[in-house]
């Protein structure tokens, strides 16, 4: 990454540009950190498919809480039957390709 944002020889971002940027926004490179580690010490031993159906039903989750509580500023969308429903189906996945 660091190869490529010198080859893109974009300009170093201001003290006053990267103060206005939120807090959350540069959780990316520690999260995609965490990831790539996560991702060399799991799938060796749970297998591709059970990681990456876990970190899918994992990601669906985060998102339909995100969508709840409107967190980060979006617009709530409430938790109801047919997003409950989904909810299940992404467990029952997780259990069946566990198995």
């Amino acid at each position: 990454m660091a190869l490529f944002a010198l080859g893109l020889r974009e300009p170093i971002p201001s003290v006053a540009i990267t103060g206005r940027v939120p807090w959350w926004a540069f959780s990316g490179g520690l999260f995609g950190a965490i990831f790539i580690g996560l991702a060399i010490f799991l799938v060796p031993k749970l297998g591709a498919a059970t990681f990456i159906v876990l970190l899918v039903t994992g990601q669906m989750l985060a998102s339909v809480m995100f969508d709840h509580f409107g967190w980060l500023g979006l617009t709530q969308r409430p938790i109801d039957l047919p997003r409950l429903m989904g909810i299940a189906l992404l467990i029952g996945g997780c259990v069946l390709i566990r198995r």
